[in-house]
């Protein structure tokens, strides 16, 4: 039996984010997921892009390249937690000022998720 498709999504929730990092032999390890509450929405969009090698002054071989996704999530509010631990923002622990700081590394993450759909 072949599975349905959503028609519809909705019912945001569950919205966590997991910090990478790699290990010293190169391993990709994802921290404790940390929730992210006051989801509201999130607009995502595949980005393939087609890989292609060209030889003989033509395109010798082409492929689908690797899929990520851009998209939009819109918070009630962003946590400060976020800020700090994947954008980059210091927290002084003396007077517990959190500031943005200008060209701050920012660190590569995993956005998981939950909605509910029509099927």
């Amino acid at each position: 039996m072949a599975t349905q498709e959503n028609k519809v999504v909705y019912g945001l929730k569950n919205v966590h984010y997991s910090k990478m990092t790699i290990d010293q032999t190169g391993k990709v390890v994802y921290a404790k997921p940390t929730a992210i509450r006051g989801a509201v929405e999130i607009s995502l969009e595949s980005k393939a892009e087609l890989v292609s090698f060209e030889a003989d002054n033509e395109v010798y071989y082409s492929a689908p390249g690797t899929s990520s996704y851009e998209g939009t999530l819109t918070l009630a509010k962003v946590p400060d937690a976020f800020l700090v631990d994947i954008l980059g923002e210091v927290l002084d622990e003396t007077d517990g000022v959190q500031t943005e700081v200008d060209g701050a590394k920012t660190s590569n993450f995993a956005l998981l998720f939950q909605f509910e759909g029509d099927v």
